[in-house]
This record gives structure tokens, C-alpha cells and sequence, in this order.
């Protein structure tokens, strides 16, 4: 859905990591959830033409927050998710 050259995100696990071997303190962290509708994700995320459909079926099938571990949920008629996010931040 994205650009093809971004291949994967890197898990919690796997970002703290990257502070010792930088030789950085313990990083403390925040979570957050990132809520975005799912028709402005879409338009904005260069999916192949046609794919949008195909896309939003994803995203709008009875199971797809199970499936894809991450809430999706429904308000004033638009179906929106909600990406987890992270704030790593150590001191230097």
C-alpha cells in the first residue's frame, strides 16, 4: 500500500535496541495511538490504481481489527484505525 522501498517498521523490541548500540541510556517510552480515517489514508497512500476497493474491504470486514491487530471502528458513517505509536527518548 505504501512504497514499495519501505519494506517493514521496526518493532518496540527492536527500536529500544538501537539506543545501546548507538551508546545511549535505556530510552524511556511513550505509547500513543495515531487515529486516522480510512478514506484519507487511502487517498494519500499510492495504492495501485483499483486496489483502493479491494483495500477498504480490508479494512471494513467484520473481523479486520482481530486480523489486523490494530482498532478499526466506525464514527459518523467513516471507518477509521488507529496506527501504535511510539516515543523513544534517552538522554545523551
Amino acid at each position: 500500500m505504501r512504497d514499495p522501498s519501505h519494506a517493514r517498521a521496526l518493532s518496540l523490541t527492536e527500536l529500544r535496541e538501537l539506543f545501546p548500540r548507538a551508546g545511549l541510556s535505556k530510552p524511556e517510552v511513550t505509547l500513543y495511538e495515531l487515529p486516522v480515517e480510512l478514506q484519507e489514508l487511502l487517498a494519500r497512500a499510492f495504492p495501485n490504481p483499483g486496489d483502493e476497493a479491494e483495500l477498504a474491504e480490508i479494512f471494513t470486514a467484520p473481523d479486520a481489527a482481530g486480523r489486523l491487530g490494530i482498532p478499526v471502528y466506525r464514527e459518523a458513517g467513516k471507518v477509521h484505525i488507529a496506527y501504535q505509536a511510539a516515543i523513544l527518548v534517552a538522554d545523551v
